[in-house]
């Protein structure tokens, strides 16, 4: 048997409610300015054996931020991940890639996909939206209106398309491009119309195209050419700042014409281009260790010495162990213990790993010494 283990700094997740007490019917779901301050901000996490689904699950609810996982991500892999001191963003893009998934932020929506899903999902959107800004007022309320999107367990895709285009009175063409699936569960904050049908299109590599009148949606595969075009003004030195561009946005097109800086690329790009350059960040610290919380641990027949290790290296812990004097007192590292707690400090953690085996831990910040409780006198 393997080590199963969650370890979450001060996170503890609720049990999934109703579609009554989900987190978008309560707004609870973090959006907007609250969103970005919390994806900001510094935290620890810890997974080995857990599934992504499972995962990515605890620590929406942690969180209070809505995930979704592509249909192509297999959500029973197992997570073997271990994060401190980096910002949520950047712990949520470290989970992808070790997953060799990608993720992006849809609105308050993160969404876990293939990677070219992922690359270019918002791009996507933000072209929707732009053809939504070309529609007649009234059809462009319809379009931008933000409503929660829930489904219940093995919803149908197919099916969730049509009642987005009947509960917006409009047209829905081309869903015999959707084949037929299941899809777990979904609870999903306000989103727009543009977004809640290209999360669920994303994932059959299709997006859509909007009549003139607002009122027709066909859905179509994903063209190859995926990109925004603007034009910025090229100053004194065009060619200089194209250059500068290239450097920001390497996987651009761009090019200098009429003394302007044309520029062909992701919504990423664009960004990168007209965001202020951002001070790198210092060297991450680990976090203190007196604030962790194990949020849920299960060992099962593990031989002790090993356990110990596995968990000193996911906490970052010096681990001790006076393996002479354990020897000494006829204790073996090898005997099986078995944990299954949740909501632990570390030295509960470890406590309770050496329960009935003989041995006392002595924790000094992330240093720890295992020794037998009582050793054996000398002859």
């Amino acid at each position: 048997m393997g080590l199963y283990a969650v370890l979450v700094l001060l996170a503890v997740a609720p049990s999934a409610g109703s579609a009554e007490t989900s987190k978008a019917a309560q707004g609870t779901w973090l959006t907007g300015s609250a969103l970005a301050k919390r994806l900001s901000a510094p935290m620890d996490i810890v997974w080995s054996g857990k599934s992504f689904r499972a995962a990515l699950e605890s620590l929406s609810q942690a969180e209070n931020i809505a995930i979704v996982l592509d249909r192509r991500i297999d959500p029973d892999a197992p997570v073997d991940v271990a994060i401190s001191g980096k910002s949520l963003a950047e712990a949520l893009a470290a989970i992808a890639q070790h997953q060799k998934a990608a993720v992006c932020m849809v609105g308050p929506v993160a969404y876990f996909g293939p990677p070219e899903a992922a690359r270019r999902l918002r791009t996507l959107v933000w072209l929707r939206s732009e053809e939504v800004k070309a529609l007649p007022a009234e059809a462009a309320k319809v379009w931008t209106r933000s409503r929660p999107f829930t489904w219940p367990n093995l919803a149908e895709p197919r099916q969730l398309l049509a009642q987005l285009a009947r509960d917006s009175n409009i047209e829905l063409k081309g869903l015999e491009l959707v084949p037929h699936d299941l899809w777990a569960a979904a609870d999903l904050p306000p989103l727009s119309l543009a977004e809640r049908l290209s999360l669920v299109a994303i994932q059959f590599e299709l997006t859509f195209t909007i009549a003139p009148d607002g009122k027709t949606v066909t859905l179509v595969p994903i063209p190859d050419d995926v990109a925004i075009v603007r034009s910025y003004d090229g100053g004194r030195q065009p060619e200089a700042l194209a250059k500068r561009y290239a450097s920001l946005a390497p996987e651009a097109r761009i090019s200098v014409s009429g003394g302007k800086v044309w520029v062909k690329g992701l919504l990423e790009d664009h960004e990168r281009i007209t965001s202020p350059p951002v001070k790198p960040p210092e060297a991450s610290q680990p976090r203190d260790i007196e604030l962790v919380r194990i949020e849920r641990l299960a060992i099962k027949n593990i031989p002790l010495g090993k356990a110990l290790e596995n968990i000193a290296a996911k906490l970052e812990l010096e681990l001790h162990i006076d393996r002479q004097a354990i020897a000494a007192a006829g204790i073996s590292l090898e005997q099986p213990v078995s944990v299954n707690a949740s909501g632990l400090t570390v030295d509960e953690l470890l406590a309770e790993m050496v329960k009935s085996t003989g041995l006392t831990v002595q924790r000094t910040g992330r240093t720890v010494k295992i020794a037998p409780s009582v050793r054996k006198s000398q002859p």
